[in-house]
């Protein structure tokens, strides 16, 4: 059973009999010395995510089996791990060359190819923190500690009658983000982590992460493991190889495509929307969710168009994914909270669903004949003027 994460808002009110000293630094350092020792890793993971717009924790217990390997630039290693919870129970296997998703649910075997950036089932997924514990990075630890932008604190502590070292780093405010921290255990016996906590705040939101480890064991697992284990789900279970869809690029330069007519509720008016309303104005849609973090990164710019070119064009943020009425709510703060001027509405409307958005924020810009004129994925400040440019085009042509 996991014990740490009940224990992390009463850690710093235990007995603490010791602050910063050599022989606590000099304990981090056999950490990092042990984890390069070994070549693999493995242990059974519970995690637990809070994020930005949610006042619960997604909880999650994973198995992992990890392969450090340097010269890999990806992930630094192989690795295969299993989720299981409420919402999903897969595995997760990376051999350098492919990336695979197994979904028990559903019995598809399907492969990825990160050479093509196909990674995002990791690096996009809530369980990919799974083998974020050190053993990939080791130097990493060594290095959060000797950045002097950072403040660590090494304390000796004790839990169930055993003596840990409690790392605590607290990160400098930058741009968006204040008040980072992060916690890590380390068991004093044997030099291995077997807690991690991370808290962020962006604005009057908190994000917390946490990782318990138990049964952690060295050297147990061997690349062969890995590649049989593959050929064992190969062996009963057709591959399936993801594809990418290529409609977003055909849509972006195809100028006789026609956005398809929709409709929803505007949430500052409770009023109905319907995209045919003013034929005579250019229309930029942009698409978001409300735990969307890039998503508020295009806020101040959409009010600038939303203000400066309001007589010739419609700005509309339009949300197909936080529908619930608890989700409701979180739209409202997130448009009080980024100070948004232009209307959001949120939609239901099926027809939405052959744009295939793919990722988040997604902005259209849509003429007078309602031809889709131009698309962006995600956001960069970079972009801004492009955009601007081809709005002027379109109201003056």
């Amino acid at each position: 059973m996991f014990k740490f994460p009940a224990l992390l808002f009463t850690l710093f009110i235990c007995s603490i009999f010791n602050t910063f000293s050599q022989k606590n630094i000099d304990l981090v350092y056999k950490v990092v010395e042990l984890y390069k020792s070994h070549r693999s890793i493995s242990y059974d993971v519970a995690y637990k995510i809070k994020t930005f717009d949610d006042d619960t924790f997604l909880k999650m217990n994973g198995h992992c089996q990890v392969i450090r390997k340097m010269d890999d630039s990806i992930f630094n290693g192989l690795f295969t791990y299993t989720r299981v919870d409420a919402t999903s129970n897969t595995e997760k296997i990376y051999d350098l060359n492919k990336l695979y998703v197994f979904n028990y649910n559903k019995k598809e075997f399907t492969s990825f190819d990160p050479a093509k950036n196909e990674i995002f089932p990791i690096t996009g997924n809530i369980d990919g923190e799974f083998i974020n514990t050190y053993f990939l990075k080791p130097d990493k630890l060594i290095q959060t500690m000797l950045d002097t932008t950072n403040r660590v604190t090494l304390q000796d502590t004790v839990m169930h009658k055993m003596k840990y070292l409690l790392v605590h780093i607290n990160f400098p405010d930058d741009e968006d983000f204040h008040d980072c921290q992060k916690t890590i255990l380390i068991n004093k016996a044997n030099y291995q982590i077997e807690y991690i906590s991370r808290v962020t705040y962006l604005k009057d939101q908190i994000e917390r992460k946490e990782w318990a480890l138990k049964n952690i064991q060295f050297d147990k697992i061997k690349v062969t493991d890995i590649e049989n284990r593959i050929h064992q789900i190969e062996s009963k279970y057709s591959l399936i190889v993801f594809h990418r869809s290529n409609k977003p690029k055909e849509v972006i330069y195809d100028s006789t495509y026609t956005f398809p007519t929709f409709h929803g509720n505007i949430l500052q008016t409770k009023s109905k929307y319907v995209s045919t309303s003013n034929p005579t104005k250019i229309k930029v849609y942009d698409f978001w969710y409300s735990s969307c973090f890039y998503c508020t990164k295009t806020v101040p710019f959409l009010n600038k168009l939303y203000h400066q070119y309001g007589d010739d064009i419609e700005v509309i943020g339009v949300n197909m994914i936080d529908t619930s009425d608890y989700k409701l709510k979180k739209c409202m703060q997130f448009i009080t909270r980024e100070k948004v001027d232009y209307p959001m509405l949120v939609s239901k409307d099926k027809s939405l669903h052959t744009l295939e958005i793919s990722g988040y924020p997604t902005l259209f810009i849509i003429d007078k004949n309602g031809k889709l004129k131009h698309q962006t994925i995600g956001y960069s400040e970079k972009d801004d003027a492009e955009i601007e440019q081809i709005i002027k085009e379109l109201i003056h042509h």
